[in-house]
């Protein structure tokens, strides 16, 4: 951790157990000489590829059919609808904190590895990627309140999913009166609007 502290040892101490096995959870804490706990380990994954690969058209033409993306995807979302039937809420769902890794048959397999920043009893998810966040939780303090939920989980996998099938975020594009992402998310000026380009 860049700044270890008390409640994300505990949090880690607490961590539920018996999670889905695409998600995964810390094997043991890491700690330091004086014995406070300074990160955590966990299970290396050979081959894997962060999901923004697959929303990056020059790596995905011609190396994963969409059918294989859809079914990754489908795996990723009964492994989110398992968490969240044990009141676990993801929280932190980007591009970045999604594995994927080929099988022998050649399929994907989804791996969920953000672990400290899953939101569960007590523990809220203090972060969030702005790209991946519901639009109307824009400027909410997530330190203060436990705004992330299923809805803003589901949001999440909505926007990577249109990225791996359309290679542009739902609020890509531009717009003369809306110049960022951010401003278009916010207007609901999304990529499917023909005054996007």
């Amino acid at each position: 951790f860049t700044s270890p502290d008390a409640v994300r040892e505990q949090k880690l101490r607490d961590y539920p157990v018996q999670m889905p096995p695409t998600a995964l959870a810390p094997l043991e804490l890491v700690t330091d000489e004086s014995g406070g706990v300074v990160g955590y380990a966990m299970r290396a994954l050979d081959g894997g590829h962060e999901l923004r690969r697959f929303s990056q058209r020059r790596w995905r033409e011609g190396r994963v059919k969409t059918a294989a993306v859809l079914r990754l995807f489908r795996d990723l979302g009964e492994t989110i609808e398992r968490m969240h039937a044990r009141g676990i809420v993801v929280g932190d769902l980007n591009d970045g904190n999604v594995l994927a890794t080929r099988t022998s048959s050649g399929t994907w397999t989804p791996w969920l590895i953000d672990a400290d920043s899953m939101q569960f009893g007590p523990y809220r998810c203090v972060v969030a990627h702005e790209r991946f966040l519901d639009p109307r939780l824009y400027g909410v303090d997530l330190g203060r309140t436990a705004c992330l939920s299923r809805e803003s989980d589901w949001y999440a996998l909505a926007v990577l999913l249109f990225g791996s099938l359309l290679y542009v975020h739902p609020f890509g594009g531009s717009h003369p009166a809306h110049p960022t992402m951010l401003r278009r998310a916010e207007a609901r000026c999304s990529v499917l609007q023909p005054t996007v380009k």
